[in-house]
């Protein structure tokens, strides 16, 4: 066949072909919203399956695209809105489609609101994830009022944060070990993105981080400038009120966030001592009740967050955390003394009150530099850190006619910290990250004490210089994962008292982990792990100023306390990510416990300090059961834990100890939702102190309004005023028993209100241009 009998062919094909398969039709449209859009995705689907057939990116609220003539649907969506599909017949040439309105959907772009359903708890390796961002949780207040309503964590009066069955946590910010846990006042519920449960640590953490808290803010938000007044009112004995501006602006380059909170805060303690003597032929009792009031009348906070990116990979950033208050304790004790029980007459009596202005003022300044490259490649980041708080406390004691004592003192902490952290891809499935950090602390603490005329000055001075380093390699498959991590840490402690050496010690431990996983089918997952821990004692711990509370009770700190010591097994199973069945053993070698003792004869008289004991073991097994759909999330949890103290002073103490907690998340229609959760845990043992068991059961309510601009919550903790503290012990024949009731009850209202926002064009962009090139590669 020839040329030009070919060419012949093929125009006569041509021609016979129906002129429906070869016109070109153009469709047109225009679509409206409530407000401008920066861009949208119009997609044509199938009639006949709904796949895609041709789309793109437009701007303008106006789009066209070329087709061939059919009956397709077209899709019309936008971040922030709902998708619209409408049926449209394309049978010539040009074809308008009918105006399409978009409707807002649950996800407000503008107004950075985020109704998500993802799972609010998750596993994930070696730790238990609470997503915040999105859920009820981030409108509740504080960092403290999301923990107190997480699975699993308790918090106290003091912001110390314990996670049920394993203790006092460790909080981290961000990666990084938080000084103090007032700093968990500063941040915002809304700043949270999630917060980590690491109950079994591996090297990368600090040597005394037995078990760890990590709150991870949210680094990037939808919104160009947000402006944000919250004001929350509380009823516990008093009332209280917590006014907080919030501000956050965030560019292609640069994402900050600010708040400033205001607060007056009342409180009140009531305590009970008693101690029954048995040494003398006559034992004697002393009751001590003990009325206290705070008054904080100036509470300041300031949060400043701020990231740069100078590039795609290099970027800086800056946080700083400061406070200060300003008020007074006012602290009424009375003591009855008793010969033989508190059956007799009282044979001595006597009353004293104290009046306490106070101050605190502290400031917590990072700065640190990123470089972050392509995946699989090598990352660090570079930072310097800075910590100083300043305490006064000054004490004017009254304990009758012509007896009144002073007790005046002042606290000073100033750390410095500077590290860098590395990680270094090898492959896809091994890496290794570390770090080094080098960390000086300085303690300046005076103590001025002055009865009948006569002053006592104590000056404890503490210098400690920290080096720690660590190396902690993966190795990760799809079956399993493997981490062997090492830390070294070495520190020098001076500690002087009144220009008198006091301490003089340096030390250097070796801090290995082990982690182990593997998934033993889809759903189900394996893991295992050891590592060894340090806990050095702090300041207050060594320091052996009197804290002097009446002339029968003081505390004091012992400077002869020892390291304590412990080594962490563990065994957990996961199903789906999301339940686990855990088991651990713990073995802590000379640990710091509490104790009370008297002068010689003065068996009346109690002093509170710490000592070392021999060795405590701990067996444990918990349970969380957490389950979720659209409408609620709920969730179980459960342990047990066996004690055992190696002393047989204390062997009364070794028992059985178990809780529970439960909680209900409710997400109701327009709007609104709620929160129960609940504790109760048995009688225990914290050392060589037992206590007996409590309960409490928390709620909530919240309601959005004006398009999730303006919310109102009511919070209720401790509904049945249930969760007071006791706690006895027997000691160098003498029994012990505290008894403290602290008014956990509380009401809160609190309202916020987000100003309307301006959008983050290049965000919004950018996420359009993503699913525009998503549709375009199902295309190709």
């Amino acid at each position: 066949m020839n040329k030009t009998t070919l060419t012949k062919l093929l125009i006569s094909i041509l021609f016979l072909m129906p002129s429906s398969l070869l016109a070109q039709s153009m469709l047109q449209g225009t679509i409206t919203s409530e407000e401008k859009i920066d861009g949208f995705n119009a997609i044509l689907l199938s009639q006949r399956d709904s796949a895609i057939v041709k789309g793109g990116f437009f701007m303008d609220n106006k789009y066209q695209i070329s087709c061939k003539e059919g009956a397709y649907l077209i899709n019309i969506s936008s971040f922030g809105y709902q998708d619209t599909i409408v049926p449209i017949l394309i049978d010539k040439p040009n074809v308008t489609a009918p105006t399409i309105s978009l409707r807002r959907s649950s996800i407000q772009l503008s107004e950075v609101s985020v109704v998500s359903h993802r799972k609010l708890y998750s596993q994930e390796g070696d730790r238990y994830i609470m997503n915040v961002e999105g859920s009820p949780l981030s409108n509740t207040g504080s960092a403290i009022d999301v923990l107190n309503r997480s699975v699993k964590l308790t918090t106290d009066t003091d912001n110390n944060i314990r996670v049920l069955g394993k203790g006092n946590a460790t909080v981290y910010l961000n990666g990084r070990k938080i000084p103090s846990n007032e700093i968990l006042s500063m941040i915002s519920s809304e700043e949270i993105q999630k917060v980590e449960i690491i109950e079994n640590p591996s090297s990368e953490f600090k040597g005394n981080a037995e078990v760890v808290v990590n709150i991870i803010t949210s680094k990037k938000h939808v919104s160009k400038s947000a402006l944000k007044v919250i004001n929350s009112l509380y009823k516990r004995t008093y009332f209280e009120n917590k006014s907080a501006i919030q501000f956050s602006n965030n560019s292609p380059k640069n994402s900050l966030f600010a708040s400033y909170s205001f607060q007056n805060k009342r409180r009140q303690y009531d305590n009970e001592y008693i101690r029954t003597t048995k040494k003398n032929e006559s034992p004697v009792v002393v009751i001590n009740n003990v009325e206290k009031h705070l008054d904080l009348k100036q509470n300041h906070y300031v949060r400043i967050a701020d990231q740069y990116s100078f590039s795609k990979n290099h970027s800086i950033d800056l946080s700083l955390n400061g406070g200060y208050y300003d008020g007074y304790y006012n602290n009424i004790n009375s003591n009855r003394v008793f010969k033989g029980n508190d059956k007799q007459p009282i044979s001595d009596q006597f009353n004293s009150s104290s009046n306490s202005p106070t101050s605190r003022s502290y400031l917590n300044g990072i700065i640190q530099y990123n470089f972050t490259p392509e995946p699989n490649k090598p990352s660090f980041q570079l930072s310097a850190e800075s910590y100083y708080n300043d305490s006064k406390k000054n004490d004017l004691i009254d304990e009758g006619p012509n007896n009144t004592k002073k007790n005046d003192v002042s606290n000073i902490f100033d750390i410095k910290a500077y590290d860098a952290t590395f990680k270094i891809p090898f492959t896809k499935k091994l890496y290794m990250k570390g770090s080094i950090r080098s960390t000086t602390s300085i303690n300046d603490g005076t103590n001025l004490f002055s009865s009948n005329h006569v002053t006592t000055e104590k000056v404890y001075y503490s210098k400690e210089n920290e080096l720690s380093t660590y190396a902690l390699l993966k190795y990760k498959t799809s079956r399993y994962k493997v981490g062997i991590g090492m830390r070294w840490e070495y520190f020098k402690r001076d500690a002087t008292t009144n220009d008198k050496k006091l301490v003089d010690t340096s030390l250097d431990y070796w801090l290995p982990s082990v982690d182990f996983s593997y998934n033993l089918s889809k759903n189900l997952a394996f893991g295992a792990g050891f590592n060894k821990k340090l806990r050095k004692p702090t300041f207050q711990d060594l320091n052996p100023s009197i804290s002097y509370i009446d002339s029968l009770s003081y505390m004091t700190g012992n400077p002869d306390l020892l390291n304590e010591e412990s080594t962490n097994c563990y065994a957990k199973f996961s199903y789906m990510r999301y339940a686990t069945l855990s088991f651990g053993y713990k073995r802590v070698d000379n640990p710091m416990v509490w104790y009370v003792d008297s002068p010689p004869n003065r068996p009346d008289v109690s002093i509170a300090t710490q000592k070392n004991v021999d060795k405590i073991e701990m067996y444990n097994a918990d349970l969380v059961l957490p389950y979720q759909t659209k409408m609620y999330t709920v969730y179980v949890a459960s342990g047990v834990k066996q004690t055992y103290n190696s002393d047989p002073d204390f062997s009364d103490l070794d028992m059985l100890w178990w809780y529970a907690s439960s909680g209900l998340d409710i997400r109701i229609p327009k709007g609104w939702s709620a929160n129960v959760n609940g504790l109760i845990y048995s009688d225990g043992v914290s050392g060589i102190w037992s206590y007996q068991g409590l309960w409490k059961v928390n709620a909530s309510i919240q309601k959005s309004f004006k398009k999730d601009r303006f919310t109102v919550g009511f919070f209720v903790n401790d509904i049945f005023r249930s969760s007071t503290m006791s706690t006895q012990i027997d000691l160098n024949d003498k029994r012990i028993k505290y008894d403290s009731n602290y008014d956990n009850f509380s009401m809160t209202l609190r309202l916020s209100y987000r100003f309307k926002t301006v959008k983050n064009n290049a965000s919004s962009n950018s996420i359009l241009r993503n699913s525009s090139n998503r549709i375009k590669s199902q295309l190709k």
